[in-house]
């Protein structure tokens, strides 16, 4: 998926965490495929890239009333049920990553396709595909904004 595409590629330019594990930080880590706890190793790219998630939300100052505070294990957003966060958080942190070109390049793309990292032996060209359901319905060219997660209810 492209969250964890994007967490593979700039983790390895970015400092890991000052603890173990990201997920030592926040909460308990999410389930892996046989219900055991999933946390990439502390040097681990998305590891990295999650540690600098933590760090642009302290630079932000966002912290949630209702909640410990804004805190993430992993890249795919509120999906993820160890990620702790609130309405008014995202709405900061998306606007602050829209400043950026490429980011916005990324969430109005309706498809992409890239090469697929060697060194990890998954070779060959990987293909995603949007899905957030207003860059099909005819107001791409005036939407700016991006989808910020998913809950699993959205029509296909």
């Amino acid at each position: 998926d492209a969250a964890i595409a994007l967490a593979e590629f700039f983790g390895p330019f970015l400092e890991p965490s000052a603890t173990a594990r990201a997920a030592e930080v926040c909460a308990p880590p999410p389930a892996g495929p046989e219900g055991a706890p999933h946390v990439w190793p502390h040097e681990h790219p998305i590891s990295r890239f999650v540690a600098e998630m933590n760090r642009c939300v302290s630079r932000l100052g966002l912290f949630c009333p209702a909640t410990p505070s804004t805190c993430l294990v992993s890249p795919h957003g509120m999906a993820n049920d160890a990620n702790l966060s609130c309405a008014a958080d995202i709405v900061a942190f998306t606007a602050a990553a829209m400043r950026y070109t490429f980011f916005q390049k990324l969430v109005r793309a309706i498809k992409y396709r890239a090469p697929a990292r060697e060194d990890w032996n998954r070779g060959g060209v990987k293909n995603w595909s949007n899905t957030n359901l207003l860059l099909r319905s005819g107001l791409a060219d005036s939407y700016d904004g991006c989808k910020t997660g998913a809950t699993g209810q959205e029509p296909t």
